[in-house]
């Protein structure tokens, strides 16, 4: 896609929303903030529906957990729990707007359904697949999106009956993670990460008299495997609407050459097709370390719409100007820099650091390292046993003054002060809990 088309597409995307608010600048702005109502990142919090509260997962027993989901109240201070029927759960989303939530236990051929409110806890079959990851709501059709571990497809599941109504992709078994995160472009079109055959496949939901029914509408063809694809957060502008970013993987760990990447994006809503634009190479990623390939996991937008935070498993990580897809500087976290959080209130990005007891805390106005906090008194990292020391997500207060996240192998739920850098609560929840969520933030 040329710039031109490009900006046409901005502006005619950007001009139907000023129309459909009547010409009011202030009414488009609220189109432009309700334009992803329909498909939110995380149920839970985005919402509303409990204040206070986040979820986790313990992973199996091997793994140092205890096979359970977690429901942890950070305002009162107390969790309570549920077993897990299914083998190794590793992540827990709410099933649209209930009061469900789909486990992937990732070690079984189905998921898990459990419901805190009543306690109770069923599975569901999924035949010969693995779950890969669960997420990717759709309120408009009651829909949630599982990709599949060992073949190239992506489960489409009815939340209203917890049932499997299509399979689309490639049935094909291939070793290791066949699929990323799968995502929605918009409420009527969803894209496959296919790791194995090195794609992003977008089908389009098709509702006639109440029936849904699935097409295909896009292949676009990838350099390497991609874990996730991201989207704007806050959408300030139409072209906000229709960019998004690919977290490629590089080839390093397969001995090649290819450095991790951020692959720009434009999504056509008009006939769900999918253009890779600018590419921002993160080429100071050449080396295993620890055991650990330096691959992208999660990038996020700083809140000001400006950067790219691009986090890699070795340590690193890139910040990148969007409006010129370079990067503007390289800090260094901790082994395994995986996921952001933000703090808009106080001007902060938190990074995560799976294979590190540091949480790495970067002033957004200086692009600093403005502090190395240690969490954890537990430091068990081996490269063959890649045991998690922090979770996958984690979360910022409402007010932008508290970082909750785990010291995963200490089992404790922590409450940090953003305000002072330093933990300033424990609740100690036992287990290794190590995932929330699974949609792309």
């Amino acid at each position: 896609m040329n710039k031109k088309y490009t900006l046409f597409l901005s502006l005619t995307i950007s001009l139907f929303l000023l129309n459909s608010c009547g010409k009011n600048n202030n009414e488009t702005s609220a189109q432009l903030s309700q334009a992803r109502t329909n498909i939110p990142y995380d149920s839970n919090i985005e919402l509303g529906g409990e204040n206070g509260i986040v979820y986790y997962v313990d992973p199996r027993p091997e793994e140092n957990g205890l096979n359970r989901a977690l429901r942890i109240d950070y305002l009162n201070w107390f969790y309570s729990e549920l077993p897990i029927k299914g083998i190794n759960p590793h992540s827990i989303d709410r099933a649209g707007n209930s009061d469900k939530f789909y486990i992937r236990t990732q070690n079984s051929n189905s998921f898990d359904v459990v419901n805190f409110k009543t306690g109770s806890v069923k599975t569901v079959d999924m035949g010969t697949h693995k779950p890969r990851a669960i997420g990717a709501t759709n309120l408009k059709y009651n829909l949630q999106l599982i990709s599949v571990k060992n073949s190239q497809v992506v489960d489409v599941i009815d939340t209203k009956s917890d049932t499997i109504i299509a399979s689309l992709g490639d049935e094909t078994e291939t070793p290791g993670i066949s699929t990323g995160h799968c995502l929605w472009f918009d409420e009527d079109h969803f894209g496959l990460v296919d790791r194995a055959r090195l794609q992003i496949i977008v089908y389009k939901v098709v509702n006639e008299a109440g029936q849904l029914s699935f097409i295909e509408t896009a292949r676009v063809a990838t350099l390497t495997s991609l874990h996730a694809i991201e989207r704007v957060g806050k959408v300030k502008t139409g072209q906000d609407l229709v960019t998004f970013y690919a977290n490629g993987e590089g080839d390093i760990a397969k001995g090649g050459t290819i450095t991790p990447y951020v692959q720009e994006l434009i999504f056509d809503p008009s006939n769900g097709t999918l253009t890779p634009q600018r590419s921002a190479v993160l080429a100071e990623s050449t080396t295993v370390v620890q055991g650990r390939p330096p691959i992208t996991h999660h990038s996020r937008i700083s809140p000001d719409g400006k950067f790219l935070y691009a986090p890699v498993f070795d340590g690193k990580v890139y910040i990148i100007n969007r409006s010129t897809m370079q990067v503007v500087k390289v800090l260094t976290a901790a082994l395994g820099s995986a996921h952001v959080g933000f703090s808009k209130t106080l001007g902060l990005a938190i990074i995560s650091n799976h294979w590190s007891n540091e949480v790495t805390i970067i002033d957004l106005a200086t692009q600093t390292v403005k502090k190395r906090l240690i969490i954890s008194t537990t430091q068990v990292f081996h490269p063959e046993i890649p045991h998690l020391l922090q979770p996958h997500f984690s979360y910022v207060g409402k007010n932008g003054k508290y970082f909750y996240t785990l010291a995963t192998q200490d089992g404790d739920f922590l409450k940090i002060n953003l305000e002072t850098l330093e933990v300033e609560r424990k609740l100690h929840v036992g287990g290794a809990p190590e995932q929330a969520h699974s949609k792309v933030l």
